[in-house]
């Protein structure tokens, strides 16, 4: 079976077929389980083997985005008339929500024409949405999903292909029809009733606990504070916070409770309409549809009297969502759930074996308890492994510890949510009781997740390296195969194979732990308006400015993953050019979540009363001027050009930037501007021209001044540089116009390609022997020039 599941995966990412193919697939082999002989090996095959091997092509789909889309204008409007079809969501930027398309009408340069009626779009709003069902008519842009903005970002295309979505309607104006649209049943019955037990738990509970417990019974988490997430993502509980397969078992184990076993017609109508309502009054999630179809096919089972084997109920519950929904292939939740599901079901017999000989013996109840709580915990863990190493980067070292004992605890308040939830339906009072239990399990489940964060980051940050990613993929192979082999007696195979996996392990650590060291590797990483250059030399990384803070914290957002996907474990130095916010406000939530040796200041804008938080953080403090010089890695340095000790432009933070240039034996050179203007550009040409126009053989890389406004950059400082390649870090579609038309065409003029983060997010340059290569978060690497590295 493993073979075939592994030779799946393979044909499942090297020959992808497309939504049409894939759904006959799967029909074809729902009508040959439905028409298969009675005979227990033909249904095993057909309901057990056959579908796993069909979800193992499933997570082939995970590299692959979805139908791509005619380009279409980005400024010009579109008038689109549709109905709302989730429940909008409060965002930072205003609200969100899944709109189904009914009429667009729009210029050909729109691409309106190539959107049909019933389609989905992503509506995005400055202001708050009506409520799921409303028609509305909406005016404005309609384009398709964008690339990842910066390396292992977020996807916009990605994200929408897994909702089923064809583009992003950004509304400038809205204006409510009359009608409604959708399901009458989910408009006028489901949204309501979640609505009003929604409510009722925000007026019963603290903000915290009501948030939590909201996303525990009805699966809506846009209430929960960004820190508590970030708290529970670092402690490896989030699936705890996704409506998922335990609360369908809860659920399904009261209506057995009630109803009797699912042999009867009755008991198997009873719990078959009980899991469609809790379904429905869970959102319809992809993980909460995968179980409550995995659990009505058991009971399916059950009922015609033949054996339930959990993998085949798995793979027939996937095939059946991926038959009806193609899209699911491409969304993370039902991959999670998928994978963490089969390790799961893989190793629980083995565990609950090992269980009952623990608690035979005196005392053994308490490690068998540990045992199973760990164990599962850990075999859906590795089960994930590759998909949460390729999407997020890092593991939890805390998991177990909060498998232990902090699962549990929002395991008891999920029962009493539930219990509570049809009280509260007929009369809120009822409910209270229940609720405040498992608002206080939740209080004290907060206050240990926050003990064990302040103890130290629990999560181990992975490098992103594809032997990495084949190690984790061979460490969980081999993971399954060891239960599989265990749960059958076979102990000599099963031991094999945990050793196989216990080595790929040991690589995997080893591998992470000595991440590449590039010569000499440039990221311009994609801030908005703002700037943020790393620049990597072997083990050694500096960063030269950290984004904005407002309306995003892109050192936290941006800057932060971006060190730990590389493997990075600190920062030499930190350069901060000038005390403007584009420049310096994200460097706090640097300094907070990095190591960081020596924080570099012009001496000229040091005092500035924007640097005084920054200081508090106790990094050490180094004030440049004119002359100081910096080591920064093995025969390479940099060297302070601007500003001054003294300012002598007195043209503000402009004036004061820090200009660096940083050169070395074989290696580019670079020359970072900060935000300095013409008039700082004209006396850096009378101190430092010689330097610079001594060098010009050499490859330079220009980081251009104030993002390539018009009042920088100017013709005769570019003509003393010569720069081979120009960055431009500069926000898309800005208020400012930058960068300039002037400027461009200067740089254009001086035969210097130019490269922007705001068309084509984030730019890396790297040095591979004596070529220097151009990398893009969504592109192919291509070759700059072949004697950048030449001496």
């Amino acid at each position: 079976m493993w073979f075939r599941l592994v030779a799946a995966y393979a044909a499942g990412a090297l020959a992808l077929p497309p939504a049409a193919a894939w759904q006959l697939v799967a029909a074809a082999l729902l009508v040959l389980a439905a028409l298969s002989s009675r005979r227990g090996r033909r249904l095993r095959l057909a309901c057990g083997w056959i579908p796993a091997c069909v979800l193992a092509v499933g997570f082939g789909f995970l590299v692959r985005h979805g139908e791509g889309r005619a380009a279409a204008s980005q400024t010009e409007d579109v008038v689109a008339e549709g109905w709302i079809a989730s429940r909008p969501e409060p965002g930072r930027r205003g609200a969100s929500a899944w709109f189904v398309l009914e009429r667009v009408h729009g210029s050909p340069a729109t691409g309106a024409a190539h959107f049909r009626s019933g389609e989905r779009v992503q509506l995005r709003s400055r202001s708050a949405l009506p409520g799921f069902g409303r028609r509305l008519r909406v005016q404005g842009p309609l384009r398709p999903g964008r690339g990842p903005r910066n390396f292992h970002a977020f996807d916009e295309r990605h994200f929408l292909a897994a909702h089923a979505a064809a583009a992003v309607l950004e509304a400038k104006r809205i204006v409510v029809l009359p009608g409604h649209g959708g399901r009458a049943w989910q408009r006028d019955l489901v949204e309501p009733v979640r609505t009003t037990l929604a409510t009722e738990l925000a007026s019963t509970l603290a903000r915290d606990e009501a948030s939590i417990l909201t996303a525990l019974v009805l699966g809506i988490d846009d209430s929960i504070d960004p820190a508590v997430q970030e708290t529970w993502r670092g402690l490896g509980m989030t699936h705890v916070l996704a409506v998922s397969g335990m609360h369908v078992s809860l659920v399904a184990t009261a209506l057995l409770a009630i109803t009797g076993t699912p042999r009867r017609r009755r008991g198997l109508c009873a719990l078959l309409g009980g899991l469609a309502l809790y379904t429905a009054l869970a959102g319809l999630a992809p993980s909460v549809l995968r179980a409550a179809v995995m659990a009505a096919w058991a009971a399916v089972a059950l009922h015609l009297g033949r054996p339930v084997h959990g993998i085949g109920a798995l793979g027939l519950a996937s095939v059946t969502l991926l038959a009806s929904v193609p899209a699911l292939r491409h969304d993370l939740g039902f991959q999670l759930s998928c994978a963490a599901t089969l390790g799961i079901l893989v190793w629980a017999a083995p565990l609950q074996a090992l269980g009952r000989r623990l608690a035979a013996r005196r005392g053994g109840k308490v490690a068998a308890f540990c045992l199973t709580s760990i164990g599962l915990g850990l075999a859906a863990q590795l089960a994930t492994l590759p998909i949460v190493y390729a999407r997020f980067g890092y593991l939890s070292r805390a998991a177990p510890l909060a498998d232990l004992a902090l699962v549990p605890l929002a395991n008891a308040a999920l029962v009493l949510g539930l219990a509570g939830a049809p009280l509260a339906l007929v009369a809120p009072s009822l409910a209270r009781p229940l609720w405040l239990l498992a608002g206080a399990l939740l209080h004290v489940t907060l206050a240990l997740a926050d003990v064990v964060m302040r103890a130290g980051d629990p999560r181990w940050f992975l490098p992103t390296q594809p032997v990495a990613l084949v190690l984790a993929t061979l460490a969980t192979i081999a993971t399954l195969a060891a239960g599989v082999q265990v749960g059958k007696g076979r102990w000599r195979a099963g031991v094999f194979s945990q050793s196989g996996a216990a080595f790929a392990f040991a690589a995997l650590a080893f591998v992470s732990a000595r991440p590449p060291a590039p010569a000499w590797r440039l990221e311009a990483l994609d801030v908005g308006q703002g700037d943020a250059l790393l620049l990597s030399l072997g083990k050694d990384a500096w960063l030269v400015d950290a984004g904005d803070a407002r309306p995003v914290d892109q050192g936290e957002r941006v800057i932060l993953p971006h060190l730990r996907r590389l493997g990075l474990r600190r920062l030499r130095g930190l350069f901060l050019t000038h005390p403007h916010r584009d420049h310096c406000g994200g460097a706090a939530s640097v300094l907070a979540g990095f190591p960081v040796d020596t924080l570099y200041l012009a001496q000229a804008s040091a005092e500035d009363p924007t640097y005084a938080p920054l200081r508090a953080h106790g990094t050490p403090v180094r004030l440049l001027h004119a002359g100081s010089h910096i080591t920064l890695g093995p025969r390479y340095e940099a060297q302070v050009l601007w500003p001054p000790a003294v300012d002598s432009l007195r043209s503000g933070a402009n004036g004061q930037s820090l200009v660096l240039w940083a050169r070395g034996a074989a290696l580019p050179q670079l020359l970072a501007m900060g935000d300095l203007e013409a008039d700082g550009e004209a006396l850096l040409l009378q101190r430092a021209a010689p330097a610079l126009t001594g060098e010009a053989a050499d490859f330079l890389v220009l980081k251009a001044g104030h993002h390539g406004s018009r009042t920088s950059s100017t013709p005769a400082f570019l003509e003393a540089i010569d720069a081979e390649v120009a960055l431009v870090s500069v926000g898309e579609s800005n208020r400012y116009g930058h960068p300039a038309t002037a400027t461009l065409a200067a740089l254009e003029a001086r035969d210097c390609r130019v490269l922007r983060t705001d068309r084509g997010g984030a730019i890396r340059l790297l040095l591979r022997g004596k070529t220097l290569w151009l990398e893009r978060p969504d592109a192919r690497p291509a070759a700059i020039d072949a004697s950048a590295s030449a001496p």
